[in-house]
């Protein structure tokens, strides 16, 4: 059967139209964002009812993040014993500016805790990795873990609209408690001020 040149022509040009169209189907252009990790930092450690230094310190600490200006961190805990610690004071510990702080909650009965806090201009967004809150408790009981959560509700914002909120997981740690005081001789407070500083 002989092909006319205009139906050649057309043949060509269905066959180019299929051929594109078959490449943007199967392999669509995405975008990739990372997604940055809301997490109890360390995520375990030890801690000693030791009356030296039965004060100590955890984080929670925000991973991988992009043009951080603002957090709204929700935490709770829960302990194999009742009342194996109490938390003291929470603070910004220190990756953001010093700013407008909206929230300041402990609640010990509950064993909640609530801080949320955004920077004020000039201060400028904060990318990679590094502390949030810092919280401030004693340990009372030994032998308890003590799991720390970042709770629902939990956000991390840029303030730029018209979509602040910055996409993120979450991750929780564990305490454990003992009586042992070789921890105080080793400075276990320090230590863990260390391992909770930014890489």
């Amino acid at each position: 059967m002989k092909i006319s040149r205009a139906g050649t022509v057309l043949l060509v040009f269905m066959l180019v139209i299929t051929l594109v169209f078959s490449a943007v189907w199967v392999n669509p252009v995405k975008a990739q964002t990372p997604t940055a990790v809301i997490a109890i930092f360390p995520e375990f450690s030890t801690t000693t009812t030791s009356e030296n230094c039965n004060e100590q310190e955890i984080f929670v600490r925000v991973e991988n993040v992009t043009n951080l200006f603002g957090y709204a961190v929700n935490f709770s805990w829960t302990s194999s014993i009742p009342n194996a610690i109490q938390v003291l004071e929470i603070s910004n510990a220190g990756f953001l500016d010093d700013g407008f702080i909206l929230v300041k909650v402990i609640n010990n009965d509950l064993q909640t805790g609530r801080f949320h806090m955004n920077q004020v201009q000039p201060a400028s967004h904060k990318n990679g990795t590094g502390n949030l809150v810092r919280i401030r408790f004693k340990t009372l009981l030994p032998n308890a873990t003590v799991t720390f959560n970042v709770d629902a509700g939990t956000k991390i914002s840029s303030g730029i609209e018209p979509n602040p909120t910055i996409p993120s997981t979450t991750r929780g740690g564990r305490v454990f408690t003992t009586s042992d005081t070789s921890i105080c001789n080793t400075g276990a407070t320090t230590m863990l001020s260390f391992l909770s500083s930014p890489m």
